[in-house]
């Protein structure tokens, strides 16, 4: 009787530990999951009116590099434009419509000068 009671407890040390082991593996198994889904899947961008635009400080240098000084007012129009006002090289003061993504100018037009 005492064999049988000892082989009965073994038997259950043995489901408890392999319930644990399992209970384990399947944890573990979810935790690396989620870990590679991360690593993984494309990063999205968090949504914003953004999107792939350019930062103004971006979109300055680059007016900057074309040849545009004296940025006085930036100013975002829509989620692809920006509205700039600047020196074009002959030092007048321009008005600008600027593509957001790119920085490319897409109309100008001269400001009196008062």
């Amino acid at each position: 009787m005492l064999a049988q009671l000892k082989a009965a407890w073994e038997v259950r040390a043995v489901m408890r530990i392999s319930s644990v082991a399992a209970t384990l593996l399947v944890v573990t198994s979810v935790t690396m999951a989620q870990a590679l889904g991360q690593i993984i899947a494309p990063q999205t961008a968090p949504a914003s009116v953004a999107g792939d635009s350019l930062t103004i400080s971006d979109l300055a240098e680059r007016l900057t590099r074309s040849g545009y000084t004296d940025l006085r007012e930036i100013k975002r129009e829509s989620e692809r434009l920006y509205k700039v006002t600047a020196r074009d090289r002959q030092g007048r003061t321009t008005e600008l419509i600027v593509d957001a993504r790119n920085a490319e100018v897409l109309a100008s037009e001269l400001e009196d000068d008062d």
